[in-house]
């Protein structure tokens, strides 16, 4: 007799202490960790379009869930600085561009930035140039 799993489509909440089932995949792999296996297809895309100053949401806040950034491609057309926000008041990271350019995130198991729960995902650019690009996240 072996070790047997159960397989969920879905994660369980735990809490300090909870105990839990071993976790398999649909496959019968084992599950290490919390996050289950995520692919690119999981993913919600947007579209970054602005060429205005100051904060611009691109993920709007959803009630009790977080927004994890998984991929990411931006290009501006001139120098500005972009901050990553976490909701208005919370700056993750500040992206500085000395002139046109680009940034390219590819795609990560883990996110390159979470916000917190009920806070939107903003892009803030210090100058008025064009910024364009892609977002792909997962909200939770």
């Amino acid at each position: 007799m072996g070790i047997q799993g159960i397989y969920r489509a879905t994660n369980p909440v735990l809490g300090d202490g909870d105990q839990t089932q071993i976790r398999v995949d649909s496959s019968g792999r084992l599950l290490t960790g919390t996050a289950s296996p995520l692919s690119t297809s999981d993913l919600t895309a947007a579209r970054i379009s602005f060429g205005a100053t100051g904060d611009q949401t691109i993920v709007t806040a959803t009630a009790a869930q977080a927004t994890k950034v998984y991929r990411i491609r931006l290009t501006v057309a001139g120098a500005t600085n972009i901050s990553i926000k976490d909701g208005a008041a919370t700056t993750l990271e500040i992206i500085q561009f000395p002139a046109a350019g680009m940034l390219i995130l590819d795609f990560n198991t883990r996110p390159y930035w979470t916000t917190t729960a009920n806070t939107a995902f903003i892009l803030n650019s210090s100058a008025a140039v064009q910024v364009e690009g892609r977002v792909e996240y997962l909200k939770s």
